[in-house]
């Protein structure tokens, strides 16, 4: 099984993205991520004997578009992830700290001023991966510490769309960064959640 993500910070590493031009936080000698082997896509493809199809993750990118659009959100940028089996969309953290507007429940008909917003760029995001990737699976991943605005969007339109969804419990972060232990702890709760289902 081939596996894609589309992420920020928390899943990118130097030397594995695509594009390659994209900016990362990984390696960090504060977090003691320092080799690829200690994130938690790394290690969850490993243990389970996948292949990296694409890992296209920002760091510091949103969800949603800003105003300033440099191709970096989330709608931008999911036509770009291979041909995967498997889909990991790990997001909402940078639209959450960064305080883009919720905005309303929108399920079709988006404009592109729409998308502006964390609600409606989110349901877009899903509905597009689904229709760019009909044979993936999709799995969303909810940080923790997102302010309950966003987390609520996240669970309601993942269920609208039928999508596997994973509330990510308690992990170690240093400076609002998953650590190497986080990172284990990351890639056990998927796996977990994953082999219930």
């Amino acid at each position: 099984m081939k596996v894609s993500i589309i992420g920020d910070s928390y899943s990118t590493f130097k030397g594995y993205l695509s594009p390659s031009s994209n900016p990362a936080y990984y390696p960090k000698g504060i977090t003691e991520v320092t080799e690829v082997s200690h994130t938690w896509w790394h290690q969850f493809i490993t243990q389970n004997q996948l292949r990296l199809e694409c890992n296209n993750s920002y760091s510091g990118s949103t969800v949603a578009r800003k105003q300033t659009a440099n191709g970096s959100s989330y709608v931008e940028r999911y036509p770009e992830l291979g041909n995967p089996d498997l889909i990991f969309v790990f997001g909402g953290t940078n639209d959450s700290w960064q305080g883009i507007p919720v905005g309303d429940y929108q399920y079709s008909d988006w404009k592109e001023d729409d998308l502006l917003y964390f609600r409606p760029a989110f349901a877009y995001l899903l509905n597009r991966l689904q229709q760019t990737y009909p044979d993936a699976q999709i799995v969303n991943l909810i940080n923790t510490g997102l302010k309950k605005d966003y987390k609520e969007a996240m669970e309601t339109i993942c269920q609208y769309y039928h999508v596997c969804n994973i509330s990510l419990g308690d992990f170690e972060k240093v400076n609002g960064h998953p650590t190497k232990k986080g990172m284990e702890s990351i890639c056990r709760q998927i796996t977990q959640t994953l082999i219930k289902q």
